[in-house]
């Protein structure tokens, strides 16, 4: 997070490409936690208790 925060930030001139550029990144990254925190909140298919 913090080198893709890092180009924009440097940047006088921001083009649409740099911004479309740094906005696939930031959602992709977040995407990724997102994905990483729900999957560990649950006990593996082993571990449930079965209904």
């Amino acid at each position: 997070m913090l080198v893709t925060g890092l180009t924009p930030a440097e940047n006088d001139h921001l083009t649409a490409a740099t911004v479309a550029a740094f906005t696939v990144a930031f959602l992709g990254s977040m995407a990724m936690w997102w994905v990483y925190f729900d999957r560990t909140g649950e006990p593996p298919v082993a571990v449930r208790p079965t209904p």
